[in-house]
């Protein structure tokens, strides 16, 4: 249900249910990292940017947390205790941020996951899908929401706006970056249609990838790099783009 690395690709945890495996090269294998891990189904799962032994995992009672790639797991922030988490992740380049989604409401912590506040405006309730950091603007983050549009934060993920027109009421399951213009942006519903933003998300129009319209697609990027995109379609196979959708190539 749910699948992390580090930045260079040599660990990789994925999760399976309320069970979470560590693969390593060393392995070349997966092998169990759920000792004291009890929060239930996990939903997320997001690495520390500089320790890919310290693993966060979001269950419907609260974050539990490894420090030693999952030997041992204990329950994170008592703040959050008790609360349904749907989405966690660690921002790439501000090392102590974190973000997480909880009952439509967006928390930001400064330090690790060690206490956390509701995002501006107060009043928003978002159902949030994933986060995309940009890799050239550490303060530009977006989130891709469930019939919401698109979030978007210029400070890091401390306040959002949220950008729906032309988006209608599509479930955005994935935002991903132009390679050469930053104020190109794509986004991907979850069957896998596109639209297009040329002004940094204040108007979207629809876009077309290479495969049909009724072929399902799920679109992957990576979070390190969201220029790089992956999309498995139906029965067409795997497409692939360096330019965060603007040209795809089919992979044989």
């Amino acid at each position: 249900t749910a699948i992390d690395g580090n930045r260079r690709g040599d660990v990789v945890y994925a999760v399976a249910g309320a069970s979470v495996h560590r693969w390593t090269p060393q392995r070349a294998g997966w092998k169990s990292a759920s000792n004291g891990l009890s929060g239930g189904t996990i939903s997320s799962a997001a690495l520390d940017a500089d320790s890919s032994g310290m693993v966060y995992a979001a269950t419907p009672t609260g974050i539990f947390k490894t420090t030693d790639g999952g030997v041992s797991w204990n329950a994170g922030s008592p703040q959050m205790r008790g609360k349904p988490i749907s989405l966690i992740a660690t921002h790439p380049a501000y090392k102590t941020r974190m973000l997480l989604e909880s009952e439509r409401e967006i928390f930001v912590s400064t330090d690790r996951g060690t206490t956390w506040n509701p995002t501006r405006p107060l009043s928003g309730r978002y159902r949030v899908r994933k986060f995309t950091f940009s890799n050239s603007d550490a303060g530009f983050v977006l989130g891709g929401t469930l019939a919401s549009g698109v979030l978007v934060s210029a400070n890091g993920g401390l306040s959002w706006e949220a950008n729906r027109y032309g988006l209608e009421a599509n479930d955005i399951s994935a935002v991903t970056l132009d390679e050469s213009d930053r104020r190109t942006l794509f986004a991907w519903t979850g069957q896998g249609q596109g639209f297009r933003t040329t002004d940094k998300g204040v108007v979207w129009n629809r876009y077309s990838p290479p495969w049909k319209p009724d072929e399902k697609a799920t679109i992957v990027f990576d979070r390190y790099n969201p220029t790089e995109v992956v999309a498995l379609v139906g029965q067409a196979g795997l497409y692939y783009s360096p330019s965060g959708g603007a040209t795809w190539f089919p992979i044989p």
